[in-house]
This record gives structure tokens, sequence and C-alpha cells, in this order.
């Protein structure tokens, strides 16, 4: 909101004060994208291992069948990344819910901050 906004909005709303004004600031994360024409799935391997070395934590990886869920996670397993989750299909609410929980730190019922337990969830379209 700008200076000018904000100017009005005191004007429109806040007469007959008295009037408070109480904001935050918060800057949240834009969506970015790596994009790469892979020859074959070793290269697409790479690539992937690649960005997810430099991208923020947490980091949801989706794919599209439950298999390659399974295996993306061994992948990362492999390469050293052991705060990993997987969520398909045959996941229960519960894991599901481990896993929200797992990787935001928040208890989904009471809010509370709870520690992280991944830096990764691989899943289908059903997380």
């Amino acid at each position: 909101m700008t200076e000018e906004v904000l100017e009005a909005l005191v004007v429109v709303v806040g007469r007959p004060g008295p009037l408070e004004v109480v904001s935050s600031v918060s800057l949240r994360c834009e969506a970015s994208y790596r994009l790469k024409r892979c020859n074959d799935e070793d290269g697409r391997e790479q690539f992937l291992l690649e960005s997810i070395r430099h991208l923020p934590r947490p980091l949801l990886l989706y794919t599209t069948r439950v298999d390659h869920a399974y295996q993306w996670a061994d992948v990362l397993r492999s390469n050293g990344y052991r705060r990993v989750a997987v969520v398909t299909g045959a996941s229960t609410t519960g894991d599901r819910q481990r896993a929200i929980e797992g990787l935001t730190g928040r208890n989904m019922i009471s809010g509370a901050r709870i520690g992280t337990a991944f830096d990764i969830v691989v899943a289908t379209s059903a997380f």
C-alpha cells in the first residue's frame, strides 16, 4: 500500500477518530522457473538435481506418476537429502498432514510452532 492510499484510507474511515494504524510489511517469494530441453533421462535428472541444490527450502517436487514420486525420493536420498517425504494418492490423511506440518513447522489444528521434519516433499497432484 502506498503512502497516498494509506492517507486516503485515514480520511475515509478514520473520522471521527481516534484511529490507530497497524501494518506489517511482509515480502513473499515469487515463483521462479528454470527451463531446459533435455535429450535423455540422465540429463533431466542431472538438471533437476542441480536445480534442487540452488532452490530454497521448503521445496515441493511434483511428479505426474506415483512410481516417479518414490523414485525421485530415492534419488534425492541417495544424493544426501535426508529430510524427504512422499505424498501420493495412496497416502493417508495423516501422511498428508504430517507432510504439511513437517514442511511448515506448524501444527495444522492449533497453529502452534513445531519443529520442521522435511525440507522436500515429492508429491503427485494428490497433495
